[in-house]
């Protein structure tokens, strides 16, 4: 059924304005066709619920636009179910063309070594979208597809990397944003990057999985990477193993053994992160790898050397960690009533701190690690496998948007400003959530963060060029 979306439009005697289309299409039938042909720029497809056939390669006939068009959930309550059992399929769905939009499917199990999803067009759009048990990689990002945006999509259970940035070897993609991130249960890394991708990471949690959670081996293809309000578990492998420049701040990162890995080359900057270990918080920290580190707490068998971690900068290494936090055992690391946590935080030597981990902005000087213990605005802690929820038992700061999505696994808290900090990782602020209004399919109010290095990032970059 095709639905105008807006009156016709008549410039002058001749001239035409194309009227954006809705195009419904019912499960079983050939929605792929519909989506290459019949869609001219700004055109919806709404597919109905049910099952459609997967093993679609989305080209828009080789048409070019500048502007999205969007494959979206007729009924949002109801998701469409996109399946394939080609086991020759390139992926369960694939973007092939530039200014594509996908929001709201439900990609089924794919066979062996099938993606669930493959993006090979720029300034693609992927929205609220689960991808379950795919028999590859859950989604797969290629040369081509410069400007990515990924919002509240969850890859749950996939055989190979729950999200795989560009080739082995080097393609250049660009920044590639993902925001609301899950990744559960991968059989290799949650997130890994190749050459030539600068990733940007908030409000995110990922792993544990079958390597290093967060595979930063390479460097960012210009800057450096950020990690920001995430959480990273691990089990056997670090949770991060970085080789370019990263900027983590306001981040849980749980390890079994080894919490972030620094490789030859790598460079690392810290702002009010939790580092919770049973050995090494930090491998291979060299004195020319550490960046910038405030108000970071770190636990494990192995300290970090006290004189790259400076106590003078809130930095804190818990020998007990049961007297720092609540329940490190439970990941509830929200400081406890004795801890020296809260006291020990320094104030950034410019600006103000960033907001804490459920994104509510921070005294000065701030408490130490990623976790704010505020008296007007308690808050409990909640980290598995499944979520990040931060419950406010009080009520929240203001302008704090606390839409629920704890079951779907997403977050339970967004919206605030992440403050990125000045060249010396302090200060200076940029929004990074609670986008308002708007379809975020083609207008991108998603609540993402803003396109661009935060100046943390870049004061991290001038450093490391520096250093070298």
């Amino acid at each position: 059924m095709l639905l105008p979306a807006a009156p016709l439009l008549v410039l002058g005697s001749a001239a035409r304005a194309h009227v954006p289309l809705v195009v419904e299409v019912a499960a079983g039938e050939d929605w792929c066709a519909v989506a290459n042909e019949a869609l001219e720029a700004g055109d919806h497809v709404a597919l109905g619920p049910g099952e459609h056939r997967g093993g679609c390669v989305l080209t828009r006939a080789g048409k070019e636009y500048t502007e999205p068009t969007v494959v979206k959930a007729l009924d949002d309550d109801d998701p469409p179910v996109i399946r394939t059992t080609d086991p020759e399929a390139e992926a369960a769905l694939v973007l092939d063309a530039d200014y594509l939009s996908v929001v709201g499917l439900h990609i089924a199990p794919t066979p062996a070594g099938v993606p669930g999803l493959r993006v090979r067009g720029a300034g693609g759009r992927l929205y609220l979208l689960t991808v379950e048990e795919p028999g590859g990689d859950g989604l797969l990002v290629e040369e081509g597809a410069g400007g990515l945006t990924v919002y509240g999509v969850e890859i749950l259970e996939p055989s190979g990397h729950g999200l795989l940035l560009g080739c082995a070897e080097g393609c250049e993609l660009g920044t590639v944003e993902a925001e609301a991130l899950l990744v559960r249960g991968a059989g290799g890394s949650s997130v890994l990057a190749h050459p030539g991708v600068t990733l940007e990471l908030l409000d995110s949690v990922l792993g544990p999985g079958g390597a290093a959670t967060l595979d930063l081996a390479a460097p960012a293809a210009a800057g450096a990477h950020l990690v920001d309000r995430s959480v990273l578990v691990a089990e056997a492998d670090p949770a991060v193993r970085l080789g370019g420049t990263l900027a983590l701040q306001s981040s849980v990162v749980v390890g079994e053994d080894v919490g972030v890995a620094l490789l030859d080359g790598a460079a690392l900057g810290l702002r009010g992160v939790t580092l919770h270990t049973g050995g090494a918080p930090l491998q291979g920290l060299a004195a020319d790898g550490l960046l910038h580190a405030e108000n970071t707490a770190t636990s494990g068998a192995e300290a970090p050397d006290h004189a790259l971690l400076d106590a003078a900068a809130g930095n804190v290494h818990c020998e007990v960690p049961e007297a720092c936090w609540r329940d490190p055992e439970a990941w509830d690391f929200v400081p406890r009533d004795d801890s020296p946590l809260l006291t020990a935080g320094a104030s950034p030597a410019t600006g103000s701190p960033p907001p804490d981990l459920c994104a509510r902005e921070r005294p000065v000087p701030p408490q130490v690690g990623a976790i704010e213990r505020l008296d007007e605005s308690e808050v409990s802690m909640a980290l598995s496998l499944e979520q990040k929820a931060c419950t406010f038992t009080g009520e929240p700061p203001a302008g704090l948007d606390t839409g629920e999505h704890g079951d779907s696994g997403r977050l339970d808290s967004g919206g605030g400003t992440a403050d990125a900090g000045s060249g010396d990782g302090s200060g200076g602020s940029s929004d990074g959530g609670g986008g308002a209004g708007g379809d975020p399919a083609t207008d991108g109010s998603c609540g993402c963060r803003a396109a661009g290095a935060s100046l943390f990032t870049l004061g991290l970059v001038a450093l490391a060029r520096r250093r070298r």
